[in-house]
């Protein structure tokens, strides 16, 4: 798999957020993982990007609208 050391901090960044916001019953904001991100100045926030390869290998799609 080809995900590098940022789409890792990215992945987890986002699980992190999700599961904070799950426990709060928010919907899910895919920009907030961002607002604290420690690569933000690098990735200019191309989350999809970023865990494209994740998405790619582990054959899970992510739909971004209904």
């Amino acid at each position: 798999m080809a995900l590098d050391t940022e789409g890792m901090i990215c992945a987890a960044q986002h699980i992190k957020t999700f599961y904070k916001q799950c426990a709060k019953e928010e919907v899910a904001d895919w920009g907030e993982p961002c607002s604290d991100c420690i690569n933000i100045g690098t990735c200019n926030m191309d989350w999809l990007a970023k865990l494209k390869p994740l998405f790619e290998e582990s054959g899970v799609p992510i739909r971004l609208g209904f």
